[in-house]
């Protein structure tokens, strides 16, 4: 997505979707769960979207629903456990920091998701460095526990308040290889980021999430959404006939509105993508397919993605096609599936 910061580490991980936001980043948290954020170390566990309650942190193992955060200086913190596919969302501003919000969320991990520490991996995002961040002793001293070796702390002084998150996640078991901390100071960007500390009440929100990628039970879907899902199931098999049956010069595209207007699909090969004739593939295949929809419902419309994703994978017999590049994007209109065909 545009504007967003990733962690390196977190993208090596398959089917896990993430991202920090900054100024340039357009992000609802719409159709996410949230919560109503009090510089605690309170931590929410949920499986469903829309904002749970009051805390700082959110834990999820339901595929397909993104955890989010709101910051502006505090740090967003991302934790993963791809074996156990639990994902988290922490929100560590100091007061969270000195109460041990970091080493809460792998506590409530392993307490009630079975999570080995030592199988989670964490993304510190941009937050304020030590670089701006200039505390009162009032403050300082209550980070003593996370820096013995200091001297300072009686006084005013930096402090580094991802560092302080970081020894959480090692204290609380974490293995150090498996910690990424994104070394970016939002006070010091203004062309990026917003900082409370620097542009005061009037500073905006950035904000982060994570996920992890997947589909729903068909049983908790309504019968209106189950009758949409039926919609997408045949749509996708009109849309890729119609695709393949145009000259390959033309601008190749389908659209419908199959349930009135609240609903929207689209899927079209990109112009700029010439189609290929391969022996091994058939004839005329697209080098790019897009698909788009668009419903009220954030986590309805990953749902149908997946499914066109089934439809494309069905129709073009994915053990001999091979689709190496697929990605789910926001955009405009809603959620879009990318699939390059090379």
């Amino acid at each position: 997505m545009t504007g967003m910061v990733y962690s390196t580490l977190l993208a090596s991980l398959p089917g896990i979707e993430h991202g920090f936001g900054t100024k340039r980043t357009v992000l609802s948290q719409g159709g996410m769960a949230s919560m109503r954020q009090v510089h605690s170390n309170r931590i929410l566990t949920t499986d469903a979207p829309g904002c749970i309650g009051e805390g700082d942190g959110l834990i999820t193992s339901t595929r397909g629903l993104a955890l989010s955060l709101r910051t502006a200086d505090c740090l967003p913190i991302l934790l993963v456990d791809p074996r156990k596919g639990v994902v988290a969302a922490i929100h560590a501003g100091w007061r969270g920091a000195t109460a041990g919000i970091a080493t809460e969320a792998v506590r409530r991990m392993s307490l009630e998701f079975a999570v080995d520490p030592r199988d989670l991996f964490a993304a510190i995002g941009p937050g304020i460095g030590e670089c701006c961040y200039k505390v009162g002793p009032e403050v300082a001293i209550e980070f003593r526990k996370y820096f013995p070796e200091r001297a300072d702390l009686d006084g005013k002084t930096n402090i580094n308040l991802a560092e302080a998150n970081r020894r959480q996640l090692l204290d609380a078991g974490m293995m150090g290889d498996r910690i990424e901390t994104i070394e970016a100071c939002t006070s010091c960007d203004a062309n990026l980021y917003h900082s409370y500390r620097r542009e005061g009440a009037r500073a905006g929100r950035m904000v982060s999430f994570i996920r992890r990628s997947g589909g729903f039970e068909r049983s908790a879907l309504s019968g209106a959404d189950q009758k949409l899902v039926k919609v997408v199931r045949a749509f996708s098999l009109t849309a890729i006939r119609h695709l393949l049956a145009l000259d390959a010069k033309r601008r190749p595209r389908y659209r419908g509105n199959p349930l009135g207007a609240d609903v929207f699909l689209a899927m079209e090969a990109h112009a700029e993508s010439a189609f290929v004739d391969s022996a091994q593939r058939g004839p005329y295949v697209p080098k790019q397919v897009r698909f788009t929809v668009q419903v009220a419902n954030c986590q309805l419309a990953l749902c149908c993605v997946l499914h066109f994703v089934k439809s494309v994978r069905a129709f073009f017999d994915c053990d001999a096609l091979a689709i190496p590049h697929e990605r789910l994007e926001l955009c405009p209109l809603g959620l879009q599936n990318v699939f390059e065909f090379v």
